[in-house]
């Protein structure tokens, strides 16, 4: 992911990505009804790292939630560990979530930074 661009990716609701990997619970202060899952997507625009969420999976008509990660990032990438143990840049699996996730952030200041974020 270079220059202006977008990732996008669910995660369980537990899982968040920010400044350093964190697990927490989303807020539900009044207990409503609602997915396990969170509608989650990162960009990356004028070298600045974003991550943009909604509180619902499926309506496209909310406005998300925006939370600047990180800046001067010249590059991200991406890579998903497969039941077979072999990386993948795209996930095809609907039966499978991966063992893993790698990512990889260029940065101007710090080069590379690279996080194995096991899922299982």
């Amino acid at each position: 992911m270079n220059g202006n661009t977008s990732l996008w990716m669910i995660f369980p609701s537990y899982l968040t990505i920010a400044h350093c990997i964190s697990v927490r619970p989303i807020s539900n202060p009044i207990a409503v009804a609602r997915s396990s899952l969170q509608r989650v997507r990162y960009d990356l625009e004028e070298k600045v790292l974003s991550r943009k969420s909604w509180a619902l999976v499926d309506h496209i008509d909310l406005e998300p939630t925006s939370m600047k990660l990180l800046k001067d990032v010249e590059s991200i990438e991406l890579r998903l560990l497969d039941k077979n143990r072999e990386w993948q840049i795209n996930w095809k699996e609907a039966k499978f979530i991966p063992l893993a996730v790698e990512i990889t952030i260029d940065h101007t200041h710090w080069g590379k930074i690279k996080r194995l974020i096991p899922v299982q």
